[in-house]
């Protein structure tokens, strides 16, 4: 019997539902719960740990995020280049975006169109036009192709 519980995963759509309808405590609660191993078999995958960085940057709760990123890893659970947008996406200092996205390369990720805009915002934001012309550069030496309602 454990071995048939122990395969069954939280399906994303509940998270979705919570999302969609704006129950913020709700799938908190409920990741929570699949947190605790002594309350349940069940193990939040990668993308119940996306769906809840993406609450909780909605939530504007950017610590909780961040605490679920580092979560993931330490659960063993695989990090991704979405993973890593979702934690750009939300920073607005260009040094922090930087960090984020050194620390993604260094994980083995590579970059992709999201990736690339997110830290040419962060650099354009803060008016430091070489460091963003830089990564436009990269992203096209990377044969990487840009998207203009990424730069908005």
């Amino acid at each position: 019997m454990g071995k048939v519980v122990s395969t069954l995963k939280p399906k994303p759509h509940f998270g979705e539902c919570c999302l969609q309808a704006d129950k913020f405590k709700e799938a908190e609660e409920v990741f929570e719960m699949l947190l605790d191993k002594e309350k349940s078999p069940l193990k939040p995958d990668q993308k119940m740990f996306h769906m809840m960085i993406y609450m909780y940057k909605k939530a504007g709760s950017y610590e909780k995020a961040r605490k679920a990123f580092a979560m993931m890893a330490d659960r063993g659970v695989q990090q991704s280049t979405v993973t890593y947008n979702s934690l750009m996406s939300f920073e607005s200092n260009y040094k922090e975006v930087s960090k984020i996205y050194d620390q993604m390369q260094r994980a083995g990720l590579r970059p992709d169109v999201v990736s690339y805009a997110s830290l040419i915002k962060a650099y354009g934001k803060a008016r430091r036009e070489e460091e963003a012309l830089a990564v436009f550069e990269e992203m096209l030496d990377a044969g990487v192709r840009q998207r203009c309602s990424l730069y908005g």
